[in-house]
């Protein structure tokens, strides 16, 4: 491998029996790290141990035990520096060990302009919002605007919806583009919008949006603006709260931008005998 790439070894210990939302906790952080760019973890069921409370936990299944499970994820230094203190939060009580490591071979996610490390909220841009109580007017004229995907929020930000053209030419027959509106004379303009003042944004908005986390990689955003034909999705904390959005244009101009490839994991040399 390149001697200029540093490895990490994650260790986390939890118990079979702990949740998080209903979830099993094991479960909630794979998929996490999954979600937030990590290149791959494993999730190790133990046949036994105990902790702290000096309980024994077993490994067969029965009504009462709480079998112990070690996740262990191995990666890059900066991609676990990045990472590990959202994931930290889910695990107030756990023992979380980290470690250099010497990797014989390794397949990590490398260092591509999309799988870099960095997040969403490094590329994301500011994002006007319109409160789910406001008009549909009001969502058109940030649409006029250039702004293509309006996230709707609560009244304490969170999103709830987003409303687009398509949303509008759909929902309010609204079938005159907007990017059109500002040729339109006076008349024919207040003609046309006067119906979206008593229309409701929710009447109009997508009660089902697609958002991607701040702190989730940028592959995350292209995977989503793929699968759903986007090109901006909002962005949000994880407590739902907007706090920008990803467009298309900007993670086009970092794909074609040039990057060095010299560190780069590889297969190890054949052994010498």
């Amino acid at each position: 491998m390149s001697s200029s790439a540093s490895i990490q070894r994650v260790r986390m210990y939890l118990s079979e029996a702990d949740r998080h939302e209903g979830q099993a906790l094991y479960l909630v952080i794979l998929d996490r790290l999954r979600r937030d760019g990590a290149t791959g973890a494993s999730a190790l069921r133990g046949m036994a141990g105990f902790g702290p409370g000096q309980r024994v936990r077993f490994g067969t299944v029965g009504v009462e035990q709480q079998p112990p499970v070690i996740i262990e994820w191995i990666d890059r230094s900066e991609r676990i520096a990045r990472i590990l203190p959202q994931i930290a939060e889910l695990l107030p009580d756990a023992l979380i060990t980290l470690e250099d490591i010497q990797v014989y071979r390794a397949i990590l996610r490398g260092r591509g302009p999309l799988t870099e490390d960095m997040t969403i909220g490094d590329l994301m841009v500011p994002a006007r919002t319109v409160l789910r109580s406001d008009s549909a007017r009001v969502a058109l004229a940030h649409i006029v605007a250039g702004q293509r995907t309006v996230p709707i929020v609560n009244d304490d930000g969170s999103l709830c919806g987003t409303i687009t053209s398509q949303d509008l030419a759909w929902r309010a027959d609204m079938h005159v583009p907007a990017a059109v509106l500002s040729l339109l004379s006076a008349e024919e303009a207040t003609a046309l919008l006067a119906k979206l003042d008593n229309l409701g944004i929710e009447q109009v908005m997508n009660r089902e949006p697609r958002s991607v986390m701040r702190s989730a990689a940028l592959t995350q955003a292209l995977i989503t603006m793929t699968e759903w034909g986007l090109g901006e999705v909002p962005v949000i904390e994880r407590n739902g709260q907007v706090v920008g959005q990803i467009v298309d244009t900007a993670l086009l101009e970092l794909a074609t931008r040039p990057r060095d490839n010299d560190e780069q994991v590889r297969d190890a040399e054949p052994t010498i005998l």
